[in-house]
C-alpha cells in the first residue's frame, strides 16, 4: 500500500513542497524530523532548534482558491490537529501566489470577516469538507523560484479548464508575526 501512496500525483506534489520547507527550515538551523511510521500520521514533521520548544508542522502544497483570497485544509484533518497538545504550524506552498505562507493553526482559527466573508469557512468539495482561512491571517515566508513553481505545476491535478491564468488577483496584506530566524 505504501508504494501506491507514493505513486499518487498528489503525494509527489506534496513531497516537492515538503522538500522546499525542509530546506528553508534547515537554513534557519532547525533540525527537521519526519515520521517514519508507515501508516497515517497527523503531521508532516517535528522541528527543533536550540533553546526553543519543538514545533509540529504540516505542509500543504496547493494553490489558494482561484477566485477567493483564502486557502484551507481537509476539515477532518483540522479536527485531528485541534486535539493535539502542541499547536500545529501550517505551511502553504502556493504555486498560484508563487509564495510560501502560513501561521499557527490557533491563529488561523480566529473568527474574522474578510472580503465580505466570515472565516473560518467550512465548505464542501468533491473531496469532502474543507475549512478555509483568509490569506490576510497568513505570514508570508518567502517567494518560490520559477523552477519550483514549474515543478509544482507539472505535478498538479488541477483540471485544465481551471487554469491558473484565470485566477483573480488579490492585494493581500501579508502579516509578519512569527520569527523563523
Amino acid at each position: 500500500m505504501q508504494n501506491n501512496w507514493e505513486e499518487k500525483i498528489e503525494t509527489k506534489k506534496g513531497n516537492i513542497g515538503e522538500n522546499i520547507i525542509k530546506n528553508f527550515l534547515e537554513k534557519k538551523d532547525y533540525l527537521v524530523y519526519k515520521c517514519i511510521t508507515e501508516k497515517s500520521h497527523f503531521f508532516d514533521n517535528i522541528i527543533f532548534k536550540t533553546n526553543e520548544q519543538p514545533r509540529m508542522i504540516e505542509i500543504k502544497t496547493y494553490a489558494r482558491r482561484n477566485f477567493f483570497p483564502d486557502t484551507g485544509i481537509n476539515y477532518n484533518h483540522y479536527l485531528t490537529y485541534k486535539k493535539q497538545i502542541m499547536d500545529i504550524y501550517m505551511f502553504f506552498v502556493d504555486e498560484l501566489e508563487k509564495k510560501v505562507y502560513g501561521n499557527k493553526l490557533s491563529y488561523l482559527d480566529k473568527n474574522i470577516n474578510y472580503n465580505r466573508q466570515k472565516y473560518p469557512l467550512i465548505t464542501k468539495t468533491n473531496r469532502g469538507e474543507k475549512i478555509l482561512f483568509p490569506l490576510c491571517l497568513m505570514e508570508e515566508y518567502f517567494d518560490l523560484t520559477e523552477k519550483q513553481v514549474l515543478k509544482i505545476k507539472n505535478s498538479s491535478t488541477r483540471n485544465n479548464k481551471y487554469k491558473y491564468i484565470k485566477a483573480k488577483k488579490f492585494n493581500v496584506k501579508w502579516i509578519k508575526n512569527i520569527n523563523w530566524s
